[in-house]
C-alpha cells in the first residue's frame, strides 16, 4: 500500500478479493502490515500488507492477480454524488457544481464536497444554491468539443 493508504488501514480491516474470473469476490482481512515503507522492484514505494482469507481459495488463484479492495470510509447511506469532472474551485477554495436550467443556461451551485470513490464525489449545496437527483451537471469545458452532460 502507499504510504499516503497507510494511516488509513489498520490490521483487521475487512478487504475484497477479486478477479477477472470470479463471479463474487473473496473475503478476506488485512493480517499484518509492514512496520517500515520498502522499494519495490520498479521503485515504488510502499508498505507490504499480508492478507488472510475467511475461506481456502481456489487453486486457480495462487500465483494470480487480484484486485484488493478495503473500505476506509463510508457515509453510512445513499448521497447525493457527480462525476469528479463536474467539480470546479475558484482561487478561494470555493467548490462548485454548474448545472442547465431548462433554456440550457448554465447555473454554477456551490457545493460541500464530501467523500469520493469510483469517479464520483458526494456533493451538499450550500448558500441556497439548489441541486437534486437527476439535475444535469456540466463535465468539461463548454464549448470545447468535450462537454458531455
Amino acid at each position: 500500500m502507499t504510504p499516503e493508504d497507510r494511516p488509513l488501514l489498520s490490521v483487521g480491516a475487512e478487504a475484497l478479493l477479486d478477479t477477472a474470473e470470479a463471479t463474487e469476490p473473496y473475503e478476506a482481512r488485512i493480517a499484518t502490515i509492514g512496520d517500515r515503507p520498502e522499494t519495490s522492484s520498479d521503485r515504488a514505494r510502499g508498505y507490504r500488507a499480508t492478507l488472510a482469507p475467511l475461506e481456502p481459495l481456489p487453486e486457480a488463484l495462487l500465483g494470480a492477480n487480484v484486485r484488493v479492495t478495503v473500505e476506509t470510509a463510508s457515509t453510512g447511506s445513499a448521497v447525493l454524488a457527480v462525476p469528479v469532472a463536474a467539480i470546479s474551485a475558484d482561487a478561494d477554495g470555493n467548490t462548485r457544481v454548474t448545472t442547465l436550467s431548462a433554456e440550457g443556461e448554465p447555473i454554477e451551485v456551490r457545493v460541500r464536497a464530501g467523500l469520493s470513490a469510483g469517479g464520483f464525489v458526494e456533493v451538499t449545496p450550500i448558500d441556497g444554491g439548489s441541486l437534486s437527483e437527476g439535475d444535469e451537471v456540466v463535465v468539461g469545458v463548454p464549448g470545447s468539443g468535450s462537454a458531455p452532460r
